[in-house]
């Protein structure tokens, strides 16, 4: 007897029918997202920019590399993070390429109007007008995508962390070079005369 069980071979029925869902729901969860750098982000959706209240499509945010990032003032991750994301915006702020796009689930305004002033924050935040598309959505915050300027996610990560890493410059810079309507890509494939 091992446990409250007799055997384990009394339960191999029930082991077999587990073993089968865990290797289904792996299969299928595995492939209800193809892999990044093959979702394009198709639908069209709009925020306002919390500064004046303008709405923004995000299909206007095309052409550019962005880096999309969901946050809150009420999440201690997301407000522990925040500093090194200001300092990866400033160290590529003479990049006309990439554009930071922070986006507050914050529902009381005055909320994230009293944490920017508290905190001097002077990159864009913006709001949700209409919801994120399915590819934005996650399961947490913060969450952070790199889109590159035909809308297709190059990269996804949720927590916290780090961002003004040189190794995160360079591949901002890098999706930044190889995004099809980069000025930096639109100089480097003209034919030299």
């Amino acid at each position: 007897m091992i446990g409250p069980f007799r055997t384990w071979d009394q339960f191999a029925p029930r082991r077999a029918v587990g073993t089968i869902l865990i290797v289904a729901i792996a299969l299928l969860g595995g492939c209800s997202r193809p892999p990044l750098g093959e979702v394009t982000i198709a639908n069209d959706f709009e925020l306002r920019r919390h500064s004046n209240g303008e709405i923004v499509h995000f299909a206007h945010m095309r052409g550019k590399t962005l880096f999309f990032h969901v946050w809150a003032t009420w999440c201690g991750p997301c407000v522990v993070e925040l500093p090194s994301v200001v300092r990866l915006a400033d160290s590529l702020r003479d990049d006309p390429n990439i554009e930071f796009v922070l986006v507050s689930l914050d529902e009381k305004l005055e909320d994230l109007d009293q944490f920017i002033e508290a905190k001097g924050l002077t990159l864009p935040v913006y709001s949700l007008v209409t919801s994120l598309p399915n590819d934005l959505q996650t399961d947490g915050i913060p969450a952070t995508f790199f889109i590159d300027s035909s809308g297709k996610i190059r990269r996804q990560e949720v927590g916290s962390s780090v961002w003004d890493r040189q190794s995160i410059v360079d591949e901002l810079k890098q999706i930044a070079r190889e995004s099809p309507g980069s000025k930096v890509a639109q100089s480097s494939s003209a034919v030299p005369r």
